[in-house]
């Protein structure tokens, strides 16, 4: 026998000695993904059958409810079922997660084996095999059972791809590219732009979500306090309390003695106007009684309609909703224009709350992926607050979410801070240009970024919290993040800040206190209510109202301290208003006003009267 043929019959046989090897890890990746995949369809299939959106339990009681408001132990198991299946959600969307990373994995060792596999039987013309035809079609029958295995976790991966967190039939609801400028703005007042809001005209009202910055703090003249006691049953300390036509989740805003809320059904948006010295609706504007964009938009609840808070500069009024709807009204509750972002590809509806600044008005749109076309359909527009005009428009690499973006400024720079899964992104107000990101919490974000200490502070539950020092530019993750932590963290309830701590609610009524420079935990609390409210800082102390509309005040301080806990009378999910030494808190049904009588010609005349 020649050399050559020698050398080509050492090659064969050591090619024969690697090919069992990969054929072995071929068989064992296609086990694994396929186990994966079965794991992620049984748990899918579970988990949609007890859609929290769809569960008959939680319709059952939310219309006993309608029929018997007054019933405790509905109430109880409510909270308690509505709680269990947000959380079972959330839980189930980060099993996916992982699952898919997972598939990825054992898709790409998959892919090796096969490859290699290949690439041994092309090297070199097959010699006959020594151990006869038998020994033959068996290796071409288990090349075959790969390759099957192959294909079929190739298709069951793109079936897996096109699932979004939450099912496929939440991002079907709402299908489609939203339209970039959506209906052509309905321009019926002067074009005239009025000056803007001076800083002090802003620290004494309450103009947008969580208020001044959006930080959920109230300030006070020294000697001043925010209210201590009241009990709704017997009227005590309780000022005033007016009937909102419409539910809501959205929380009141105040400019000069005028409060202006939003409620809204399946078909009908509205603003109020109310009277702040003594709770008379003002005016009831109907923004829209049209079908939404798209088709009937699927909501949390009836309250989430119109559960994004309005915005003021004390010169207009901005109201969006569930549906995408966006409407300017003036003061008088005169229409100035109005448009539509919709068909609105959100698993809840619409719920972040606009922001204003100068001329501009911002709006998150954070939406489900367009599978189809593989790309994001979120976005962060900048309108014109006096036409509607889009000034600008970002698309955004998130999914959706319910945040409400602030604005910060550092090292002498205004930014646009969002907050949606992964990623803490900041713009640049006036362009929209992207300053930087960094890596934050992930999941279905509620909770609203603040900032405080010089850091912007973002939280989500099943995730982390998360302490970022703004400024930098591109990803900033590895040399801006100051520190994160775990723990009991909020699902819904955005933080609140005293400058030297941080104080946390979760859904289930934890509160937490940490130091704001190091991110160590200083106390934990369980308040015994579940919550949806976020805190509010007035003074040294903080309120946080529960579902059921309990309101516990919490010391601002290194130790848990409780200082009173007083009863609203019904069910409460918005946040508390503070402003002209008042608080200003919508019900489940009501508005109410508690304070000092002698603060009544301040909520009259928009004068501090001690808050500042």
């Amino acid at each position: 026998m020649g050399a050559e043929p020698r050398q080509e019959k050492r090659i064969a046989q050591a090619r024969r000695r690697w090919e069992r090897p990969s054929l072995a890890a071929a068989l064992v990746a296609g086990a694994f993904v396929l186990a994966v995949l079965l794991v992620l369809v049984v748990g899918y299939a579970r988990e949609n059958a007890a859609d929290p959106l769809d569960s008959p339990e939680i319709a059952s009681l939310r219309e006993l409810l309608r029929k018997s408001p007054t019933d405790t132990g509905a109430k109880e198991r409510f909270r308690v079922l509505d709680l269990e299946l947000r959380t079972r959600f959330f839980a189930h969307q980060r099993r996916v997660e992982t699952g898919r990373w997972l598939l990825l994995a054992g898709g790409a060792a998959l892919a090796l084996a096969l490859g290699i596999l290949a690439e041994l039987r092309r090297t070199l013309p097959e010699p006959p095999s020594p151990e006869g035809p038998a020994h033959e079609v068996a290796r071409g029958r288990s090349l075959a059972a790969v390759a099957g295995i192959g294909v079929a976790v190739g298709l069951a991966a793109l079936v897996l791809a096109l699932l979004q967190p939450g099912g496929p039939a939440k991002a079907g609801r709402a299908a489609g590219q939203a339209a970039g400028d959506g209906s052509a703005p309905q321009r019926v007042a002067s074009s005239e732009e009025p000056a803007p809001p001076t800083p002090e005209e802003l620290a004494r009202n309450w103009p947008r979500f969580r208020g001044p910055g959006g930080a959920g703090v109230a300030r006070f003249a020294s000697g001043e306090e925010g209210p201590l006691s009241w009990d709704a049953a017997t009227g005590a300390g309780l000022l005033w309390k007016s009937r909102v036509p419409l539910k809501g989740a959205s929380s009141p805003v105040f400019w000069n003695g005028r409060l202006f809320l939003t409620g809204a059904d399946a078909s009908t948006r509205e603003a109020y106007c109310f009277d702040a010295a003594d709770g008379r609706l003002v005016w009831r504007k109907v923004v829209s009684s049209e079908p939404p964009r798209g088709g009937e938009k699927k909501v949390w609840d009836e309250k989430t309609y119109a559960a994004s808070t309005p915005a003021t500069d004390g010169r207009s009024v901005w109201c969006v909703f569930a549906s995408g709807d966006v409407a300017c009204l003036d003061l008088e509750g005169r229409e100035v224009w109005k448009k539509n972002l919709g068909p609105i590809a959100n698993s809840y509806g619409h719920a972040s709350s606009p922001v204003s600044r100068g001329r501009f008005l911002y709006i998150q749109l954070d939406q489900a992926r367009d599978e189809k076309t593989k790309t994001e359909r979120s976005r962060l527009l900048a309108l014109d607050g006096a036409t509607g005009r889009v000034m600008w428009e970002r698309p955004r690499p998130v999914r959706d979410s319910w945040t409400t973006p602030i604005i910060v400024e550092s090292q002498g720079r205004e930014e646009l801070v969002t907050v949606a899964d992964q990623w803490i992104i900041a713009y640049d107000p006036a362009s929209g240009e992207e300053l930087w990101r960094a890596k934050g919490p992930k999941g279905d974000l509620v909770p609203s970024p603040i900032f405080a200490g010089g850091l912007v502070i973002a939280a989500m539950e099943m995730s982390r919290l998360v302490a970022v020092r703004p400024g930098g530019s591109g990803d900033v993750t590895s040399t801006h993040v100051a520190w994160t932590a775990e723990g009991d963290l909020p699902s819904i309830p955005s933080p609140v800040s005293d400058g030297e701590r941080l104080y946390l609610v979760s859904s289930a009524g934890m509160m937490s206190a940490w130091q704001l420079s190091t991110g160590a935990k200083l106390w934990e609390a369980d308040l015994e209510m579940a919550v949806q409210s976020s805190p509010t800082l007035a003074g040294d102390r903080v309120y946080v109202f529960g579902d059921e509309g309990a309101c516990a005040i919490v010391a601002a301080g290194p130790e848990y301290r409780l200082l009173a806990r007083n009863e609203l009378g019904e069910g409460c999910q918005a946040s508390p208003a503070f402003a002209a030494g008042r608080m200003f808190i919508r019900g489940e049904e009501h508005l109410f006003c508690v304070g000092k009588a002698s603060d009544a010609a301040a909520a009259q005349s928009g004068k501090p009267g001690g808050a500042q």
